[in-house]
């Protein structure tokens, strides 16, 4: 039985401190210096709570966690609930195609 959608995908915009990581780096190197920085992921608790999580270090990505600002609807806020694997499969094609724009991005899946 398919479990009722409950997920969401998130955005949240990163300090340009995390330009100082040579991960990041590696994985933006078409990054437009004008965009922001971004993590895109994915949660099945409120999008407030999973920020709130990040920022003080619970199930938290330690770049969200060093140089999370805030969450940015604007890049998800189109996106209905979905499924867990529905959810993860968004935060990665999200993800791609915001740094196929030229935002430097992070995601974990």
């Amino acid at each position: 039985m398919a479990s009722k959608p409950r997920c969401r995908v998130y955005v949240v915009e990163l300090d340009r401190g995390v330009l100082a990581e040579r991960k990041f780096l590696r994985e933006n190197p078409r990054r437009d210096p004008e965009k922001p920085c971004l993590y895109v992921g994915s949660t099945c608790v409120t999008l407030e709570e999973r920020f709130r999580n990040h920022q003080r270090g619970y199930k938290a990505n330690p770049f969200v966690y060093r140089y999370g600002v805030r969450l940015r609807p604007e890049f998800y806020q189109h996106y209905p609930a979905l499924s867990r694997d529905e959810a993860e499969l968004s935060e990665r094609e999200l993800a791609l195609e915001l740094r196929a724009k030229g935002y430097g991005v992070w995601f974990n899946v």
